[in-house]
């Protein structure tokens, strides 16, 4: 009982780390500079790796996009992001490349992106939901301590 009513006195919330804010808000020349304090998109974490691997157009022409989409088929995705991600298309290379294949390789990367981006709101839904929970996990830690306290003066 005591300790329900301690946790109804403090409110619990998550307020998002002040970095995503900063993340989302562009410095005066427009660019990002990838700097933080984690280092997680800066020189530190996260980099641009090299584009090595080649196009494979015979691998492309097997996907069926329309079916992917009809069917949310999110593991074929998962196949294709590497391919997509460091494909290496050089200007030489393009006088191979139909237009239906520009055009496919192009509503590829736009799933991609887009199945990328849910992946990202889901994290972000998960992190939040956890320091819910280590918010009130802490708090009864708190007052657990608290009462510990008053207990060894007796």
């Amino acid at each position: 009982m005591l300790r329900s009513k301690f946790i109804q006195q403090e409110s619990i919330s998550f307020q998002p780390s002040a970095r995503f804010d900063e993340w989302n808000k562009l410095p005066e020349d427009g660019r990002r500079n990838g700097l933080d304090e984690d280092g997680l998109y800066g020189s530190r974490g996260f980099f641009f790796q090299q584009r090595t691997l080649p196009l494979n157009l015979r691998l492309l022409s097997q996907m069926d996009i329309d079916r992917v989409v009809k069917d949310i088929d999110i593991e074929c995705l998962q196949n294709y992001i590497e391919q997509v991600a460091f494909c290496s298309l050089r200007e030489e290379e393009l006088r191979y490349v139909t237009d239906q294949q520009v055009l496919k390789l192009f509503r590829l990367a736009q799933l991609i992106i887009e199945y990328l981006l849910y992946s990202q709101d889901k994290l972000i839904d998960n992190v939040s939901s956890m320091a819910k929970k280590y918010g009130a996990k802490k708090k009864y830690l708190k007052f657990d301590q608290i009462l510990l306290q008053e207990l060894n003066r007796f």
